[in-house]
């Protein structure tokens, strides 16, 4: 595999259109994708896309925005079992769209403990209130937590991480990488933290169908930009596109079990 796109939604209602043509592209150009669920119906969606192509993996979880559509059901774990399943989530806390919230915690730990049952890792989303770190912050006391008992067992990603160079260190001494996405192309506001990060605790996504890259600001995102991402990472890094991409996809493959 050329590149690896860590958490893309391909089965999104945005391709609906032209998600086809999106995929044989990704396949052309050796890219592959981890498409992620975020509720029910779309982690049935992304296994059914990661059944159907080689270069695709999928991921079962409930997103912290969606825990009040629905409970975290034995279904969840039925999915999960599959082998196209590659993690759990994308799961974790949103303390910026939605207030602090008990049900949050208890879906997230819900999906924590599902990760540490079938050894699988983990896809995490957190994000923090404005002007703070809080999301973070919980996120790392839960899984110290839990890390304290079942040790390489709890393993992961946080998935387009916009924290510091203290969470950042402190999710990568619990075994979780961290990923950024096409706004490092951007914006500065993350050189540092992504110059400073090792290199074999980092990984690079699009969360498409978000946040496109430059030059495709403004436009429809999709995991063929993950490219841009890799570059800008290997720019910032001050090391050769190759040998980024190598590091990055070795990193990602490693979590994973790709």
């Amino acid at each position: 595999m050329k590149y690896i796109d860590a958490h893309c939604h391909l089965q999104f209602d945005a391709y609906e259109t032209d998600r086809d043509q999106i995929i044989e592209q990704m396949k052309y150009e050796d890219i592959h994708g981890i498409v992620v669920g975020v509720d029910l119906e779309s982690s049935k969606k992304a296994i059914e896309l990661a059944k159907k192509h080689e270069h695709l993996y999928a991921t079962v979880g409930m997103h912290p925005c969606y825990v009040d559509e629905g409970e975290f059901t034995d279904e969840y774990k039925t999915l999960a079992e599959d082998e196209n399943v590659v993690a759990i989530g994308e799961c974790g806390l949103d303390f910026f769209r939605q207030e602090d919230s008990k049900l949050q915690r208890e879906v997230f730990i819900q999906q924590v403990e599902l990760a540490i049952e079938l050894d699988k890792a983990l896809m995490i989303h957190s994000r923090p209130s404005k002007g703070t770190q809080d999301a973070y912050h919980e996120v790392i006391d839960i899984l110290t937590e839990y890390k304290k008992e079942h040790r390489d067992k709890l393993r992961g990603n946080i998935h387009f991480f916009v924290g510091g160079d203290k969470e950042r260190n402190a999710l990568n001494d619990l075994g979780f990488t961290v990923s950024v996405t096409g706004v490092i192309t951007f914006t500065d506001d993350y050189n540092d933290m992504v110059t400073g990060a090792k290199h074999d605790m980092l990984l690079g996504e699009t969360d498409s169908p978000y946040v496109a890259p430059k030059p495709h600001r403004g436009e429809r995102n999709s995991a063929l930009n993950v490219v841009h991402v890799y570059k800008k990472i290997a720019d910032l890094w001050g090391i050769d596109e190759n040998e980024a991409r190598e590091t990055l996809n070795n990193n990602t493959k490693r979590i994973f079990g790709l």
